[in-house]
């Protein structure tokens, strides 16, 4: 009884170790842009988007919480959104982040990450989140998560340390996909060993 208790406290302890990284992942703050659009404040739909329809919708039926979700519209196969945060966030070798989002509609999501070299800001590499994700699900809200640790680099030979990292929606081919409550948590690389 005891050795329970004290592993079902010892697991509740490493679970606090994540911290979650505070962004506008729900879509909440938004400012409108010259033309009297919406947009979520620290998003950006890059030149790599082409034909393509992103926006906010605030449709009741179209949210899943709060007043606003994001809206990727595309009609072709060679169609492809882009769309970045502005703010990095700061990470070491080997911490673990995880993305949950929830997703309705059809279309294929992938979610990457910009890495930059910690102290330089250096441009070091795109990366995915894993594999591309196909949802079918028009009618119910899902969850999809992302989670990966960074990956050992090198700049001039000498081993990186630590990153920034911007996170990256990437919707390709035909959509119609909501999205709505992201959530970033991070695990510093000693307690992600144990998630």
């Amino acid at each position: 009884m005891k050795k329970t208790l004290l592993y079902t406290i010892l697991l509740m302890c490493a679970g606090s170790f994540a911290a979650e990284i505070s962004f506008n992942g729900n879509f909440e703050n938004a400012t409108a842009d010259k033309n009297g659009i919406l947009w979520p404040r620290f998003w950006y739909k890059t030149p790599f988007s082409k034909e393509t329809s992103v926006r906010l919708t605030k449709e009741p039926t179209e949210v899943r919480s709060g007043k606003f979700a994001f809206f990727v519209e595309q009609e072709g196969e060679k169609s492809v959104a882009n769309v970045r945060y502005l703010k990095s966030f700061p990470v070491a070798l080997k911490d673990k982040v995880k993305l949950t989002l929830y997703a309705r509609g059809t279309g294929k999501l992938k979610m990457m990450r910009i890495l930059y070299q910690g102290g330089t800001g250096k441009f070091l590499r795109t990366i995915g989140w894993g594999k591309v994700v196909s949802v079918d699900s028009p009618d119910k809200w899902v969850k999809l998560e992302f989670s990966d640790s960074f990956p050992a680099l090198k700049a001039k030979g000498t081993p990186i340390t630590s990153y920034t990292f911007i996170p990256v929606i990437h919707v390709t081919g035909e959509a119609e996909l909501l999205i709505d409550d992201m959530k970033l948590e991070q695990f510093p690389a000693a307690d992600a060993v144990k998630k």
